[in-house]
Formats: C-alpha cells, structure tokens, sequence
C-alpha cells in the first residue's frame, strides 16, 4: 500500500481523535453553562426559604435572636455548603471529561501513526521489506530493498554490524 493511503488512514483516526476532543470540550460548555444555573437556582432557593424562615418567625412573634437566629444562620451554612459542592461536582465532571478526551486524542493521535506506519512499513506480498522494516529489523539503503536478515533483494550489497548498516 502507498504512502498516500497510509496517510490517509492515519489522518482519519486523527481527524477522528480531534473531533472527539472538540466534541467534548462543546459538551463541557454546555455543562458549565447547566452547573450555573442550577447553582444559581440553588442560591435563590436558600434565600428563599430563609426568608420564609424569618417572615414566619416574625408573623409568630418570635424575636430573631438565640434559635430563630442559630435557625436561619444553619440554613445559610448549609445552602453555601451545597453550593460549594455543586460547584465541586461540576468542576470535577468537566475535569473528567477533558481528561478522557486527551487521553482519546492521544490515543488516536498514537493509533494514526501507528496505522500510517504499519500500513507503509509492513513486506510486500513478495516478501521485500517496506520503509517500516527498518524498526523490525529490515533494512532499507538507497534504492535496495533488504529483508529481514540482510540479504538484497533488489540488487546491491549490505555491510551489517550488530544494529548498524552501511549500503555500499
């Protein structure tokens, strides 16, 4: 297979890797845009609800001091606690989702070149080594071809010692 083919199918499983990358970081928009909301929808809801606290306090003749004061105060240390914790959850399932998403791009990014090499460097039907045997122990020169113990195939001599070749 040629090289533009080998290309091609490693530039897809990249394509593939950045539009899952895109993808989600659209998706981490759209939950950061939700988390506001709901704890902006919380906030009011604990204002609220002390607010009814200190009307029905006040419509009972109860003085807003000692329980009804230590009352509204809890209502309020709570509502700021689970604020916090929404902002937390949501934060983290962002984080989450950016994390996987690098780690697919990389992995598609690693599984294009990959493909790209594997399909470029792998012998031919006749048994020749491609581009790629040289990283499985083939060896390339010039216009020879070499399989995999060294001999020519194609013409030409080679000079193997240990790892290292020299085409003459």
């Amino acid at each position: 297979m040629g090289v533009a083919a080998a290309l091609v199918v490693g530039g897809l499983s990249v394509a593939k890797g950045i539009g899952e990358f895109n993808s989600a970081k659209s998706q981490n928009r759209l939950i950061a845009r939700q988390g506001s909301q709901v704890i902006e929808n919380r906030k009011q809801e604990i204002l609220q609800t002390a607010a009814r606290q200190k009307i029905g306090y006040i419509q009972a003749g109860v003085e807003l001091e000692g329980t009804a004061q230590n009352v509204m105060q809890d209502t309020y240390q709570t509502g700021i606690k689970d604020v916090q914790s929404l902002k937390y959850n949501y934060q983290q399932t962002i984080k989450n989702n950016l994390t996987q998403a690098r780690a697919s791009l990389l992995g598609n990014l690693a599984s294009g070149v990959v493909s790209a090499y594997g399909m470029y460097g792998m012998s031919d039907l006749t048994g020749n080594a491609g581009y790629g045997a040289l990283m499985s122990g083939g060896k390339y020169v010039g216009n020879n071809t070499y399989d995999l113990t060294g001999t020519a195939k194609t013409g030409g001599n080679v000079i193997l010692t240990d790892s290292v070749y020299t085409g003459v």
